[in-house]
């Protein structure tokens, strides 16, 4: 729910302060969405499941025509597992190793943030300037666009050392969670996701199944 707030914020450190006091991690969430994959040679229609447990773990499940499962993934604060149901070969890493493969460094916790469209800001050196519909953070290397319910929209810039854009828009006016979200990076192999959100629920789901087969090859 939006909490009220007579006076907008003098500052951008008490405008940080209102976001992400306002904005906490639900303890479950359970998400049902269309995602769309867009690289420089291909693109790719997934329907996707998110399940997750406030600081424990993500749950994502893709599933393709029909129905048929083409990937399962299971990440918690220490670890990334990842199933491939095509090839039948599964990934299993630790989070700093998985970090080493992709050359970032994210963390559970920030992986948590941006599927709850709640991406956690630092209190660093941001110049804020206010309009009708809202608020920019802009400092010398990262832009942020905060709704007048204090939610984040719009973040531009080097995120993880990576030219990326995110948008978060169609906030509902219940909970105030956005329906749809955008990523897209700048890179030389960069990509784009486009999710449409079709269910969006605060509770618990307790299947959250994650089990290796034993034909499955590990990938090293």
């Amino acid at each position: 729910m939006v909490t009220e707030t007579s006076s907008p914020p003098k500052s951008a450190i008490e405008l940080i302060k209102r976001v992400n006091d306002q904005n906490k991690t639900p303890e479950y969430l359970n998400l049902k969405a269309r995602a769309v994959f867009i690289t420089k040679h291909q693109r790719t229609a997934l329907n996707i499941s998110i399940k997750s447990k406030r600081d424990s773990i993500i749950w994502i499940s893709g599933s393709g025509l029909f129905g048929i499962e083409i990937f399962r993934a299971q990440i918690t604060p220490d670890s990334v597992c990842f199933l491939n149901r095509i090839n039948k070969t599964y990934f299993k890493k630790t989070i700093l190793q998985t970090n080493k493969i992709i050359k970032t460094n994210v963390s559970f916790y920030d992986i948590q943030s941006i599927i709850n469209a709640n991406p956690k800001i630092a209190i660093e050196h941001y110049r804020l300037e206010q309009e009708e519909t809202g608020f920019y953070l802009i400092s010398d290397t990262l832009e942020y666009f905060i709704n007048n319910n204090y939610r984040v929209q719009k973040i531009g810039g080097k995120y993880y050392n990576k030219e990326t854009r995110f948008l978060f828009y169609n906030h509902n006016i219940i909970d105030n969670f956005p329906r749809n979200i955008n990523v897209k990076t700048q890179e030389d192999e960069g990509f784009e996701i486009a999710i449409n959100f079709s269910k969006v629920e605060f509770k618990n789901s307790k299947n959250m199944r994650f089990k290796i087969p034993k034909t499955y090859n590990e990938i090293k």
